[in-house]
């Protein structure tokens, strides 16, 4: 019995070693397969972006529709998204005008006011008075827009939700970390253009949307061609 069970212990012992063996084989093969594959990408993702106007960028660009890229593996699916169409989560420490826009799409979401204040203070702009979450707030910017699950709970205001037969994207569908941090009107969803001004309603909104679709903004002052835009 007890050579059964020390030639067991040793079995078992080159049985993990080799499974551990395996898995990381396994590891830096699809990392380099990805790395093969990401090479093979990234000439036709430039290639793409050099072929559009360089001054701006708009839903109409080549870089928007969606490529197909035949390898011996498989087909990979490629699609290219302009970050800065979205609100950056980080710019709430900037300025009051800022923190509106945010505060006005929070409203647009039916989400509650109060994530505000709790970003600010996630970020170290404000002063935590009550503090009530497992990790304690963070003292600097975001690094990823997930980061909100740490302090925020209802998973709906995230993801999305449908309330009154009205459905609502969630915020995780309007944010970034990784923009400029200012939005691009060309290629801006409805509810981050309604944020940007109290004065842009549902009907502004749509016209903008639908003015961009045959004619991109070059500049900010073309959207005076917009009806309903006035200099104000």
């Amino acid at each position: 019995l007890g050579l059964f069970l020390t030639l067991s212990y040793y079995v078992l012992s080159s049985y993990e070693s080799v499974s551990h063996t395996h898995r990381y084989i396994s590891t830096v093969y699809y990392k380099e397969r990805d790395l093969i594959f990401l090479n093979s990408v990234l000439p036709r993702v430039i290639a793409f972006i050099n072929s559009d106007n360089p001054t701006y960028d708009s839903l109409s660009d080549s870089w928007n529709k969606e490529y197909v890229m035949k390898t011996p593996l498989g087909n990979i699916e490629l699609k290219i998204e302009d970050l800065d169409r979205y609100f950056n989560l980080n710019t709430v420490a900037f300025s009051n005008r800022t923190r509106q826009v945010f505060e006005n799409l929070l409203n647009l979401l039916d989400i509650s006011p109060q994530l505000l204040e709790l970003l600010l203070i996630w970020e170290g702009v404000e002063n935590a008075t009550d503090w009530e979450y497992p990790y304690p707030p963070k003292g600097a910017p975001l690094d990823s827009i997930y980061e909100l699950e740490l302090f925020w709970s209802n998973k709906e205001d995230l993801y999305g939700k449908e309330r009154d037969f009205l459905k609502y994207p969630g915020l995780y569908n309007l944010t970034t970390v990784y923009s400029c941090g200012k939005v691009n009107i060309n290629t801006a969803p409805y509810f981050i253009l309604r944020a940007l001004d109290s004065s842009i309603d549902d009907i502004l909104a749509r016209e903008i949307i639908e003015y961009r679709k045959e004619h991109p903004f070059h500049s900010i002052n073309e959207l005076i061609s917009v009806e309903g835009v006035d200099a104000d």
